[in-house]
């Protein structure tokens, strides 16, 4: 009796090593990705300032600071077969004998498609293409993050300029598809 009950456990054993088996089992998984456009100016809204400085030198013109404070971040996914989007920039009233104009840089921490920014952009009431062909993308959050705004007035016409103090202009963004 003692060696069979051994016999049977022994046999048990073995059988418990030799069928064991890996099973494995799938789960779906769904996965959904709103489309959302989100895009700021860093560091924050607050105004800049552009003088205009008097020429060193009679004969001379005027000579503009460049402001390059200010950034843009934006972030985007898009739906395939979605067009992709531009920045656009323009004034809410124009300035006599100024020209105001604005250049976007190349993206810094950047990831995706991107934008292109546009040549030097003199800004209008009317909206000027700013940075262009926005795919799925993001450019990182704050200042040193997506595209730096150069800022700077030249005089158009010195016959309708004057003096003026701290004239306060405002600048629109707006990103939209094409």
């Amino acid at each position: 009796m003692k060696w069979s009950l051994k016999y049977v456990f022994l046999f048990l054993l073995l059988k418990v090593i030799l069928v064991s088996a890996q099973t494995s089992a799938g789960k779906n998984i769904i996965l959904r990705i709103d489309t959302v456009t989100l895009m700021d100016i860093e560091p924050d809204n607050s105004a800049i300032s552009i003088v205009l400085q008097p020429s060193p030198e009679a004969g001379e013109a005027s000579v503009s600071t460049t402001n390059d404070l200010k950034w843009i971040n934006y972030s985007n996914s898009l739906f395939v077969g979605d067009s992709n989007l531009d920045i656009y920039i323009e004034l809410d009233q124009p300035i006599s004998g100024l020209d105001l104009m604005v250049q976007a840089e190349t993206c810094l921490g950047c990831n995706g498609q991107i934008g292109v920014p546009e040549p030097m952009v003199t800004v209008t009431s009317i909206p000027q293409k700013l940075i262009s062909n926005i795919g799925g993308a993001y450019t990182g959050n704050g200042v040193n993050f997506g595209h730096q705004l150069q800022i700077s007035a030249i005089v158009s016409d010195y016959a309708l300029i004057s003096a003026i103090e701290d004239q306060v202009i405002r600048l629109f963004y707006t990103i939209q598809d094409y």
